[in-house]
């Protein structure tokens, strides 16, 4: 049976209405990501219920043309459905009171360009070649924690501005996220050992290992990948090291590292999660920065991730962020 991936997103939902009847409400969202990115979401909510797992279609898709039969992907759909429900009614007038949600407004940077039709819909400001965006921390015990960006509509129910927002999302995103600076080798230690204390958990007789071993062993992967580190380089972000380019927005910050450097720095735009910061004084040459940030853009990162492809450098006697070989007037 051959079936495109938009007659897919039609036939599915329509049989899963069938098996679940009409106590449940099935329909298909598309769900905008960043740079452009749009995936489709199966939405299923039951009597009583306002909130619905996240099922992203395509990958079901993706095992229809490997070959599993529908029957075979609409239990599997169900399944994923049964097993993340959680028949929760939120309440959404909690969103719509500014007073409630103020204090939960904070922003991240993504790149200007490749959003522009996102950004037509959500509230922003231009950065360097990026965008200023606005998000809400939800914090809900049966959900989990997550986001949510800010929408026109939302601002507009608010009877807010675009100023404000950012005044207020200013003083939120540090003191909520802990935006910091840390030297690369320190980041890639701490992500090691997290990584290495999940797999050992998860092994059988893995709890015999100290923390010390895991230290020990982190210590060990990290002399091979990084075994003669010739250039002083430093992590921006925040503490969950998500959406933390938008610690570039700090100038305290930045001006802190400077005069704590003693000179101005380059900044490298890894991803919308992290930068790397390369004082002036290191020996790197314009063109090997550009090369390193290609490599990471091509390489690194998953196509939602990429945040720029423009090298930025900070000057300490003026203060001010620049895209490199650019001045503002």
């Amino acid at each position: 049976m051959n079936m495109s991936y938009e007659e897919f997103l039609q036939v599915i939902p329509g049989l899963l209405q069938r098996r679940l009847g009409p106590e449940a409400r099935v329909s298909v969202h598309t769900v905008y990501k960043n740079n452009n990115l749009k995936k489709e979401m199966l939405c299923i909510l039951e009597e009583g219920s306002n909130v619905s797992p996240t099922i992203y279609l395509h990958p079901f898709y993706e095992a229809f043309e490997r070959g599993m039969e529908v029957d075979e992907i609409l239990e599997e759909i169900l399944e994923e459905y049964r097993r993340n429900r959680c028949g929760l009614y939120l309440d959404v007038d909690e969103f719509q009171q500014f007073d409630r949600v103020s204090s939960r407004i904070v922003y991240k940077l993504i790149n200007y360009e490749r959003n522009e039709e996102m950004l037509s819909t959500v509230p922003h400001r231009r950065f360097l070649d990026l965008a200023v965006v606005y998000y809400l921390l939800i914090e809900n015990y049966f959900i989990g924690n997550g986001t949510a960006m800010v929408q026109n509509r939302q601002m507009e129910l608010w009877r807010t501005d675009e100023e404000t927002l950012f005044a207020l999302a200013g003083a939120n995103t540090g003191e909520r996220l802990g935006e910091e600076i840390a030297p690369m080798e320190q980041v890639i230690r701490d992500i090691l050992q997290e990584d290495l204390t999940r797999q050992i958990e998860e092994t059988p007789g893995g709890g015999d290992l100290t923390g010390r071993d895991v230290e020990i062993l982190a210590e060990q992967i990290l002399a091979e990948l990084m075994p003669r580190q010739s250039h002083e380089m430093y992590v921006l972000s925040n503490t969950g090291r998500y959406f933390g380019a938008a610690a570039l927005l700090n100038g305290n910050l930045l001006r802190k590292f400077a005069e704590c450097k003693g000179c101005g720095f380059y900044v490298i735009p890894s991803s919308i999660h992290e930068v790397i910061l390369l004082p002036e004084t290191e020996s790197l040459s314009a063109e090997e920065m550009q090369r390193m940030l290609a490599q990471i853009n091509r390489e690194g990162n998953e196509a939602q991730e990429y945040l720029s492809d423009r090298i930025y450098h900070y000057s300490r006697k003026s203060a001010r962020l620049e895209i490199c070989g650019e001045s503002k007037r």
